[in-house]
């Protein structure tokens, strides 16, 4: 259980610089991203929450879904204890994206329209899912390994990093995000060079 632990406090460093990125300004670090003037994360945390508490605007998202042929998933709200959670959230909004515009737009509110995304969020939060999706597709395959030890665990942990340094390499303007990550991970995998677990679980491997 240490490395999904260390694999979500890599998540968690992630989502930090997300928010402290300063996106009215974004020009000066991520040129790509410089039309995205807020966290799209943050926007899909508030609207899914918003949606979730009122049983009417769900009924009418549910409703909105249907109409365009849409499959009618339940929004998934982020919660801070659940792993992947962010993640699942995104790839949700990611997969109803029409649907959810088409919500905003109908919705004459003001509690809703402050929620709605530009083109440029929206391909923001998907570059975050790129991202995200990395530490997901490890922490869903090392419950299932039949041997969960450390000589599996391990090269998957440097797989993990050597996706992110791939991900980085494919899209500099994300270099600043993604560090955040690997250099949690690095952290950690360091400390495993001078334990004795470590070598003999690589040796049998």
């Amino acid at each position: 259980r240490y490395f999904p632990h260390i694999v979500n406090l890599a998540c968690k460093a992630i989502l930090a610089a997300i928010t402290k990125m300063k996106y009215i300004h974004a020009c000066n670090t991520c040129p790509q991203y410089a039309a995205a003037v807020h966290n799209p994360i943050a926007i899909v945390q508030s609207l899914v929450q918003v949606i979730c508490a009122s049983s009417l605007w769900c009924q009418e998202f549910s409703s909105i879904l249907e109409s365009l042929g849409l499959k009618d998933l339940q929004l998934i709200c982020d919660v801070d204890t659940r792993w992947s959670s962010t993640y699942l959230m995104i790839e949700c909004i990611l997969e109803l994206e029409e649907g959810v515009k088409e919500f905003i737009e109908q919705n004459g509110t003001e509690e809703i329209q402050k929620y709605k995304l530009s083109d440029p969020e929206w391909a923001t939060l998907k570059h975050f899912k790129a991202i995200l999706a990395v530490p997901h597709a490890f922490q869903q395959k090392l419950p299932h390994e039949k041997t969960p030890t450390l000589c599996y665990a391990l090269p998957s942990f440097e797989g993990m990093m050597g996706a992110w340094e791939k991900l980085k390499n494919d899209n500099p303007d994300l270099t600043n995000i993604i560090q955040a990550g690997l250099d949690k991970l690095e952290a950690y995998h360091n400390r495993t060079d001078v334990v004795p677990a470590y070598i003999f679980s690589m040796s049998m491997y």
